[in-house]
């Protein structure tokens, strides 16, 4: 067993591991989680010996030396293995310094990456050096293997590909440590969860366990972790640079339900029962980087309800003021009357969507599609991320400009189209009196969102190369 007792270590006045007590039994595939600069790596290091620290760290009993540390092997994504040398070459000095170096194991794994086994290691790539530093971890024949990242730079499937390969090959006595960030793609083969912050350990459960509490290793991560769900809400609603996207249509016609398959989560209520929705409610979100608030509103139709009524002017004012509107529209019920009142002064910015495609024929989903109308189905998905990929590309061309920079605000926007017009207007082939006009008008209209801007200095510029005539 390995085993860990009071372990620390500090870099100056950080402290990076505090008082680590840990045992390590065989035959587990341990996950070491937690934050960036939690100490993962650090505390593999002093396991490993490979820096001094405080506590002791032993092995079946006796501490670390260079009698026992052949039964540990470590994979790190910083690299340990020397880059002017083969693939083959490390084989070789593998097997006459380790005399439990698994040869079989090390052909069928560089066989799997296909790897090349004559060429420098430096002239890989970064995944495929991350590849042969865990073939040399697991082909050591270690007992215990200690993995820092392994899987930096491979792609999701070598990763799939490996993670049933690395099952498939260990033995009963064999024990792996695996520190990633990947939790999601590890949670199914793992036996247990130990989480470190700042140094210590902060939790400490097994698979089984999670199991008979009904709790996932996501939810037992953010549950100790004490995440805070709603902490992108509230740093987008602290921007008031904002992309705003409302969501408009019938009452029952899915607008709720898109939110929250927006969002990946639920939001806001869901029910069969019409006109459930009769505020606005605002959903932060981050779309391509872009943040973005999408706006639940009530449903629109005939009402003599005073609430409801009042409900479906805020939904119109909403639109009105909203940079993108998805006019959502039941796809056994297209009616599109009730847009009628945007069509004229939000025409350019509504992107129209056909709901509930699972209960539409092929045919009729072509139909819609061929009018320029988006289909989905919020119920079962479909359509979903197509949907968020037209809002993010909206933005991407409509709101950022040439560069990377977001142009939200209206008055912003409005102001820029006209610098745009000014600049356009601007002809030297006109009278040198309606040219400078046209530049002091662009330049005043820059300086509504930059500040005063002195326009006779930039006619200057602009006409002292020119001879201008009587």
């Amino acid at each position: 067993m390995l085993e860990l007792h009071h372990v620390s270590k500090s870099f100056g006045k950080t402290q990076a591991v505090q008082n680590v007590s840990l045992e390590l039994p065989q035959g587990e595939i341990i996950g070491l989680f937690g934050e960036n600069g939690a100490g993962k790596t650090t505390l593999m290091k002093c396991i490993l010996g490979l820096l001094p620290h405080e506590g002791t760290v032993t092995l079946d009993g006796e501490e670390i030396s260079h009698k026992n540390i052949a039964k540990l092997s470590f994979a790190t994504c910083e690299h340990s293995f020397f880059p002017r040398l083969s693939a083959d070459a490390h084989r070789d000095f593998y097997a006459e310094h380790f005399p439990a170096f698994r040869r079989k194991r090390y052909d069928s794994l560089m066989d799997f990456f296909e790897l090349p086994h004559n060429k420098a290691l430096r002239q890989l790539s970064n995944g495929q050096k991350n590849q042969f530093e865990v073939i040399l971890a697991l082909s050591q024949g270690a007992d215990y293997i200690l993995m820092d990242e392994p899987f930096a730079g491979n792609d999701m499937f070598n990763r799939e590909d490996f993670y049933k390969v690395l099952l498939g090959i260990l033995e009963d006595h064999e024990t792996v440590l695996l520190s990633t960030h990947l939790l999601e793609e590890v949670a199914s083969f793992i036996s247990r969860t130990v989480l470190l912050r700042q140094g210590s350990i902060i939790g400490d459960m097994s698979t089984e366990a999670m199991d008979e509490k009904g709790i996932s290793l996501t939810d037992y991560v953010k549950e100790i972790y004490h995440y805070q769900r709603d902490r992108v809400r509230r740093i987008l609603e602290e921007q008031d640079d904002a992309i705003r996207v409302a969501i408009i249509g019938k009452p029952n016609v899915g607008k709720s339900s898109l939110v929250n398959r927006i969002a990946g989560e639920q939001r806001v209520i869901v029910s069969n029962v019409a006109g459930t929705t009769r505020d606005a409610i605002d959903v932060y979100l981050n779309i391509g980087g872009y943040p973005v608030i999408f706006t639940d509103t009530a449903g629109l139709h005939s009402t003599e309800e005073q609430i409801e009524k009042k409900g479906i002017e805020i939904a119109y004012e909403k639109a009105e003021d909203a940079d993108l509107i998805v006019a959502l529209i039941d796809g056994k019920n297209p009616n599109v009357e009730q847009f009628e009142k945007l069509s004229t002064s939000c025409k350019n910015k509504i992107i129209y969507v056909v709901n509930k495609s699972d209960i539409l024929s092929q045919e009729q989903c072509y139909s819609f599609i061929e009018k320029g109308f988006m289909v989905i189905s919020a119920k079962q998905k479909s359509g979903i991320n197509s949907l968020i990929n037209k809002v993010n590309n909206r933005i991407a061309s409509e709101f950022t400009g040439n560069s990377s920079a977001l142009i939200t605000r209206q008055r912003y926007r409005e102001v820029l189209n006209d610098v745009f017009k000014n600049l356009n207007d601007f002809n030297l082939n006109k009278s040198i009196e309606l040219a400078a006009e046209d530049i002091r008008l662009a330049a005043r209209n820059i300086g509504k969102i930059t500040g005063r801007i002195e326009v006779d200095e930039i006619l200057d510029k602009i006409f002292g190369s020119f001879c201008i005539g009587k």
